[in-house]
């Protein structure tokens, strides 16, 4: 008969219903993943709820309505229901370049962030973070480590990276069989 015990499905959350974020929650929850959605744009999440996303990649559509009938996505603009109910996070808010073109503009990281850490210092389960924004070097070292020091020191929490090399017009395709992965972890767990 063999063994009869159930493996239990994991829950993500994917913050930031971009075009990264969305193509990620989307992929996982076509994986059989819970997957919960999360945005501040509440139009967004209206129409993501309703089956309509707001960029274009081959099969999207389809497969978030299938996904939606599954039940296996749901969408919310409430960080701390999508963080309590998941057991993962993936960090993928807009990173746009700076009005004056100098650089990135890290202001939606920066608030996520700071709301993360206040919403995840109650959280009585585990948590992993992965960043899949696109940073500039350094700013995981400089500005999400610290300020998820504490919760990594008491082992509430991890973090790890997992930079995206997904093409617009394949970005489904490049997650579901991607042709690199690379994830760095902080070495603490």
């Amino acid at each position: 008969m063999g063994d009869t015990k159930t493996m239990t499905r994991r829950k993500i959350s994917v913050v930031g219903m971009g075009f990264v974020g969305l193509s990620l929650a989307v992929a996982n929850a076509k994986a059989r993943f819970e997957t919960i959605g999360c945005d501040i744009d509440a139009k967004k999440i209206n129409r993501l709820e309703a089956g309509v996303p707001d960029i274009f990649e081959p099969n999207l559509k389809e497969m978030l309505a299938d996904s939606i009938r599954q039940g296996t996505i749901s969408f919310t603009t409430d960080l701390g229901y999508a963080l309590q109910n998941s057991e993962i996070t993936f960090l993928a808010v807009g990173t746009p370049l700076k009005h004056d073109g100098s650089g990135v503009d890290l202001s939606h990281v920066r608030k996520a962030v700071a709301q993360m850490t206040l919403l995840l210092k109650n959280k009585e389960e585990p948590h992993l973070l992965v960043v899949k924004s696109t940073l500039p070097p350094l700013t995981t070292e400089n500005l999400i480590l610290p300020a998820f020091k504490n919760l990594i020191e008491d082992g509430s929490m991890d973090v790890v990276v997992n930079p995206e090399f997904l093409k617009e017009g394949s970005a489904i395709a490049d997650i579901l069989s991607p042709h690199l992965i690379v994830i760095g972890s902080n070495g603490s767990g």
